[in-house]
């Protein structure tokens, strides 16, 4: 999750982009995870940490 999280906070990219980047390839899957790791949804977290 660290490296999703470093790009959501730090590039503009889509969250597909960033997905597949990390290396998951179901979205709906890596969004759950995200969740239940930071507590967030992936767009939750970039707004809430992005300048």
């Amino acid at each position: 999750m660290r490296p999703a999280k470093k790009q959501l906070e730090n590039k503009a990219g889509t969250f597909d982009e960033i997905t597949y980047g990390v290396g998951y390839g179901i979205r709906s899957h890596f969004r759950e995870l995200f969740k239940k790791h930071t507590g967030l949804l992936p767009t939750e977290y970039r707004k809430k940490f992005r300048p």
